[in-house]
């Protein structure tokens, strides 16, 4: 089972409607059968039912946000009640239900997201019908709960996948004709976030209460897509209006306003940074749509350069979606950076660091490099403090006192003079006990000891016969 987080709960707005059409090649059958997905196109034509639409470009678009529609048949999972007790819901969506979301939400919501972002955003939509019933609800309030994405941890350790999918819907039914456990809102959204902290928007649409679903009802599902959309870009530096998907009256737009149905002006406004907020235009822009989706948007570490280096070392970092990273780890250890690109990142060693993978941390995700970055020591010399004696003959035994001798002699020697000792008694990183060689010049020598980490100062030993 995946673990999921979720934060920011938004609520929808109960008055939700269509806006006008853009041609996109379908398939011939309305339902989809699980598993099926749908990927709009843009082209020129009509739709059963509706009225001729104008072509748009076939270009590809911008952004293709990988959606996963989950609907559930069967809502049996008990609930608190406004007095406080327990009340129990059992219902189930009429296969009737469920085609006219369908229709909407194809011939609407897919159709819409091309028009309204000028071709920058789409949804690939894979739809699949969970087995088993919803049989947990959260609560928001004393009036209200939902299916949050805990509630549902069967069908998305089924079928989500993180870091593919960049969206869950859940179609759902609240109310059993009687008891309507969701009766403020048709939709809620909330932003998740996958272990590996990429983000992924989690939305639950109900079932009107009233028990029809107008053809304009498609637009609650751009409504609360927008939510976590448009905090993704917020995060990564691009500005946004205050309220966003919710902004529309607080900016001056009206309901119905032409040529759009329900607050399509204000959509598609907002998905081409067109909403004016203190004399600024707002929005997500081009550039914005370009950053990529929740997934594609994940920053990716590329390369190491160097792959090892001591403390205070610039390690240049190879990859993309670096722009807006918060944090940069090597090991373990917060390293100081700078963002020189949307595809580069200098960092520097820090001081205590130690051998590990290196991390780069944006408001998207966590990228984690495949190389493991080497932490080297600098080289200390070793020092003499003291001799145990000044002077003595060949094969006289001295201790040599200091520091950064090492733990083990390994290659390590001492000389006095040019002669080479060739008799140790004990090596530690403090003390050397070793003979007097016995082709040690006689007289006034200087006594040194060598490491990996180089050759110490000289201690002044007198050789005598």
């Amino acid at each position: 089972m995946r673990a999921h987080s979720v934060s920011r709960l938004r609520a929808a707005v109960r008055r939700t409607a269509g806006a006008s059409f853009v041609a996109v090649a379908l398939l011939a059958c309305l339902l989809l059968l699980p598993g099926s997905s749908w990927a709009g196109s843009c082209g020129s034509g009509s739709l059963p039912g509706s009225s001729v639409m104008p072509s748009l470009s076939a270009a590809p678009p911008v952004t293709t946000w990988r959606v996963l529609l989950l609907i559930f048949r069967e809502t049996d999972a008990d609930y608190r009640a406004q007095d406080g007790t327990t009340g129990h819901l059992s219902a189930t969506l009429p296969q009737s239900d469920i085609d006219e979301m369908l229709s909407t939400f194809r011939d609407r919501a897919m159709l819409d997201v091309v028009e309204w972002s000028s071709n920058q955003a789409a949804w690939d939509v894979e739809v699949q019908y969970p087995a088993q019933p919803i049989r947990r609800l959260s609560s928001l309030d004393a009036r209200n709960s939902w299916p949050d994405s805990s509630c549902i941890d069967e069908a998305l350790a089924r079928y989500f996948i993180p870091g593919y999918h960049d969206a869950v819907l859940v179609y759902w039914r609240a109310d059993d004709g009687v008891v309507n456990v969701q009766p403020d809102a048709w939709g809620l959204a909330v932003s998740g976030r996958n272990s590996d902290r990429s983000r992924f928007a989690y939305i639950a649409v109900c079932k009107p209460a009233d028990g029809t679903w107008p053809l304009d009802g498609g637009q609650v599902w751009i409504h609360e897509w927008l939510h976590p959309v448009c905090e993704l870009y917020r995060d990564l530096g691009y500005r946004l209006p205050l309220g966003d998907a919710d902004g529309a009256g607080s900016h001056g737009y009206v309901w119905d306003q032409p040529p759009y149905k329900g607050w399509g002006a204000y959509y598609a406004d907002l998905m081409n940074a067109r909403v004016l907020e203190d004399g600024v235009y707002t929005g997500i822009s081009a550039e914005a749509w370009r950053r990529g989706t929740f997934c594609s948007a994940r920053p990716v570490i590329d390369g190491l350069a160097p792959s090892s280096g001591r403390s205070g070392t610039p390690v240049a970092i190879a990859g993309a979606g670096f722009t807006g990273a918060t944090s940069v780890r090597i090991g373990t250890q917060k390293a100081a950076f700078t963002v020189e690109s949307n595809s580069s990142i200098t960092a520097r060693v820090p001081d205590g660091a130690s051998s590990g993978k290196v991390t780069v941390e944006t408001p998207a995700g966590l990228a984690t490099s495949a190389a493991t970055f080497t932490v080297t020591r600098p080289k200390v010399p070793p020092r003499i403090a003291a001799l145990s004696r000044q002077s003595g003959r060949r094969g006289a035994l001295v201790v040599i006192i200091g520091r950064g001798f090492r733990s083990s002699r390994g290659r390590g020697y001492v000389r006095f003079g040019a002669a080479r000792c060739l008799r140790y008694a004990s090596w530690s990183n403090t003390r050397i006990k070793c003979r007097v060689p016995a082709k040690a010049a006689l007289g006034r020598v200087y006594v040194k000891v060598r490491t990996a980490g180089g050759t110490s100062n000289g201690k002044v030993f007198r050789v005598r016969r």
